[in-house]
């Protein structure tokens, strides 16, 4: 049903009524909810991607991308007045609009809660970010591309000279699209933890030059990559800028999804089988062992979690917030209301 003040007079799973002040803050806060507009935006892509699989033959994949997100709940908290997502029926596929929005928030999240862990335990270290390319490529080659930036990648973080340095790491893929030239640009950001001498001692330290050529030995290229190598400036925003650049999404819809059905099957069936099986996003060293001993999951974001506060303060339900969930409505396209807890 469409979600009105009038429709949410109901008792809570407490079986207690919910007061009138509440409903009406809940009610103004779901309406101006961010991430409520957000998933109605992805979802309606979603029908997009999954009548591709459909002409693409691919009909599992069409099922779990037509299904998915069409059941929302959304913790309301009281006192913050804000959505945070509680529970969601995501389905996981590579390309979902609303999995790969979902997946890039999720990496956001854990990338701040392990940095901000090191920066406390290890103030001395420096974490600088790194982005390494290589040339465009056709269609036909992205799959060896990305077979050769993953083997580069592999070798460049063992070899000798980054064992010592480089104390931790986590590292993401991103591939775009150039529509007009029809090429792929696949390249990963990365941010590296670094010791006080990277930057004290000349033989430790390395210049834009020098990662060049680190990486074109890595690569075994004929020609020089473009590398981007510059320090992360935690005062600015606690460095939050840096982990977005890095956990934003692998392919961006509006890379696939396009107003030429014919051009989108295309996309979506070479992304598809190019980033089948390939591991997206990776920690490593000290950024690895910090995320294992927050005991921080890979597969929380499809399982309803501990909602807590802006403080970190794990929330009481139906006290200090209460569950609101939404179905999906195909045929109008928005989310309606479906009670509460």
């Amino acid at each position: 049903m469409p979600f009105t003040k009038d429709n949410i007079l109901s008792k809570g799973t407490t079986g207690e009524l919910v007061s009138q002040e509440c409903l009406s803050a809940l009610y103004d806060g779901v309406l101006r909810s961010a991430e409520l507009v957000k998933a109605a935006e992805k979802r309606v892509r979603c029908e997009l991607l999954s009548e591709s699989f459909e002409r693409l033959q691919y009909t599992g994949k069409a099922a779990r991308v037509r299904d998915c997100g069409t059941r929302l709940a959304f913790a309301h908290i009281h006192i913050e007045q804000r959505m945070v997502l509680y529970h969601a029926n995501f389905c996981r596929e590579r390309l979902c609009p609303m999995c790969v929005m979902r997946r890039s928030n999720q990496i956001f999240a854990q990338v701040s809660q392990v940095m901000d862990a090191v920066e406390e335990e290890s103030p001395d270290l420096t974490p600088v970010f790194l982005t390494l390319t290589l040339r465009n490529c056709r269609a036909e080659d992205l799959e060896v591309t990305l077979d050769t930036v993953f083997e580069g990648w592999h070798r460049l973080i063992n070899n000798k000279r980054m064992k010592r340095l480089v104390r931790g790491w986590f590292r993401a893929l991103e591939v775009t699209y150039n529509e007009r030239s029809g090429m792929y640009h696949p390249h990963i950001h990365i941010i590296m933890l670094m010791p006080p001498s990277y930057f004290k001692e000349p033989k430790d330290y390395m210049t834009t030059e020098k990662w060049v050529r680190a990486w074109h030995r890595a690569l075994r290229l004929d020609y020089d990559p473009i590398c981007d190598i510059r320090a992360v400036d935690t005062k600015e925003n606690g460095g939050l800028g840096v982990v977005a650049e890095v956990a934003k999404y692998t392919v961006k819809d509006v890379d696939y999804l396009k107003d030429d059905t014919i051009l989108t099957d295309k996309l979506v069936a070479i992304f598809s089988m190019a980033l089948k099986g390939r591991r997206l996003y990776a920690f490593g060293g000290l950024l690895k062992e910090v995320k294992k001993r927050l005991k921080i999951e890979d597969d929380d974001m499809y399982r309803p979690g501990e909602i807590r506060d802006k403080n970190g303060v794990v929330l009481r339900k139906d006290v200090d917030y209460v569950v609101v969930r939404f179905n999906w409505n195909i045929g109008l396209s928005i989310y309606e209301y479906g009670g509460l807890g």
